[in-house]
């Protein structure tokens, strides 16, 4: 009973860390956290829910693989969860009361520190860090990576790290490029590798290992900048 008990709390509590780990990895591939997490609780526990905002993920390259490994975790976590819950429901006439009692307490309290953890700063910094390594390394290779900062409705603000310039933007000033014209892509600042960020102007030049901030749709942004 106890044993099952474990089981079933650190299913719990995995599940939380999961949907948190998943959401950072699709917001890596440009979605609002609101998206990635409402996508990644649909896939954990294959709800099925259709949204417009579930074709951001079909036809998405990467997204389609991210969300395969979403579901493969999910169907392990249904079936955990399930079977564990029967099995607690079957041997809890035998369960002494007194023992329950400390049990969940210990459980609450695991799941209290879990959310206290989840949200201190210097433990989400350290956890972004290390999905992003992971992400570039496994993920992205190497390409770009496009990050959504603020989520406005139709259009967005995205930080690009630019790890590889494109053809079609290298060597050219934002002027050469008019991106705003005929893109529909506003870059808003630049900064490049151990410099201060500075506004963006008609002569500045995008170059490899840049961090980009600009405004517009996300399908836009990713043309322009080759995300897949």
């Amino acid at each position: 009973m106890y044993f099952l008990g474990l089981i079933f709390c650190g299913a719990i509590m995995l599940y939380v860390v999961l949907v948190d780990i998943f959401s950072t990895i699709l917001m890596m591939t440009g979605l609002s956290r609101e998206k990635a997490r409402f996508q990644v609780i649909s896939l954990l526990t294959t709800s099925g829910f259709t949204t417009r905002e579930s074709e951001l993920i079909m036809g998405h390259k990467i997204r389609r693989k991210i969300a395969k490994l979403i579901m493969l975790f999910g169907y392990i976590f249904t079936a955990t969860v399930m079977s564990t819950a029967v099995s607690m429901l079957l041997s809890f006439n035998n369960a002494d009361p007194k023992k329950m009692f400390v049990a969940v307490i210990i459980f609450l309290a695991c799941f209290a520190t879990l959310m206290v953890l989840r949200n201190n700063k210097y433990v989400v910094d350290f956890m972004d860090s290390r999905i992003e390594s992971w992400y570039m390394k496994h993920i992205q290779h190497g390409k770009n990576m496009i990050i959504p900062i603020e989520d406005l409705g139709s259009v967005g603000i995205f930080e690009i790290h630019m790890q590889d310039v494109p053809e079609t933007l290298e060597g050219k000033t934002l002027a050469e490029l008019r991106l705003q014209k005929e893109n529909e892509v506003l870059v808003l600042t630049i900064r490049q590798k151990k410099s201060a960020t500075v506004v963006a102007g008609a002569s500045t030049i995008i170059k490899e290992g840049s961090i980009i901030v600009v405004l517009g749709n996300l399908h836009d942004v990713e043309a322009v900048f080759h995300k897949d």
